[in-house]
C-alpha cells in the first residue's frame, strides 16, 4: 500500500476533505503501521485514548451499547451489545479520540486481520503546527459537521416537541 493511496483515503474522510495533501503525506509517512488478528480491539466504548485509525485491509465491526443499559455493568454491557456497523478500507475511526482526547462512543473490533494506520494526537497536533492552514481547515471541517449535527438535533427536538401525545387525543 502506497502513501499516495493512504493519502487519497485520508482525503475521502470529511475531516480532512479540501486539506492540501502536504500535511496528509507527513501524517501518513509518521503513522504506526499496525496488523491486528481477528477480534483484536481497537478501542472500547467509554475509554478515552488519542488515536485515530485508518483501516487499510480487513474489516472492523462497531458496535454500541444499548442505551437504556448505560448504567449496568461493563461485563453485562458487552454481553448485550447491538451492533452498529462494519467498516473497511478506508474507513477512519476514532477521529474525536484524536483531536481531543475525548472517550470512544463505539467498540470497534478487528472482524477480520486488519492492517492500518494509528494516528494519535501528538502526531495530529504536530502536524497542524507545522502546517497552519492544514489546522484551520480541519478546524472548519469539525465545525461545519458539528453545525450540521447540532442543526439535525434541533429538528428532532422540534418533532417531539410538536408530536402528538399516544395518550391525548
Amino acid at each position: 500500500m502506497s502513501i499516495a493511496e493512504d493519502v487519497r483515503r485520508l482525503q475521502s474522510v470529511p475531516l480532512f476533505q479540501g486539506v492540501d495533501e502536504t500535511p496528509l503525506q507527513a501524517l501518513v509517512f509518521s503513522a504506526q503501521r499496525v496488523q491486528l488478528p481477528a477480534g483484536e480491539t481497537l478501542f472500547r466504548a467509554g475509554e478515552a485514548d488519542d488515536v485515530a485509525w485508518l483501516i487499510r485491509s480487513g474489516s472492523v465491526r462497531v458496535t454500541a451499547a444499548s442505551a437504556s443499559r448505560k448504567e449496568e455493568t461493563p461485563e453485562k454491557v458487552q454481553s448485550e451489545r447491538e451492533e452498529v456497523h462494519h467498516f473497511g478500507p478506508g474507513a477512519f475511526l476514532g477521529e474525536m479520540a484524536m483531536i481531543a482526547r475525548l472517550p470512544h462512543y463505539f467498540t470497534a473490533v478487528a472482524e477480520t486481520g486488519i492492517t492500518a494506520l494509528k494516528i494519535d494526537n501528538t502526531l495530529f497536533m504536530r502536524a497542524c503546527q507545522e502546517f497552519p492552514e492544514f489546522g484551520k481547515q480541519v478546524l472548519a471541517n469539525a465545525l461545519s459537521r458539528l453545525e450540521t449535527a447540532m442543526h439535525d438535533l434541533e429538528r428532532v427536538r422540534d418533532l417531539f416537541e410538536n408530536a402528538q401525545s399516544f395518550t391525548t387525543r
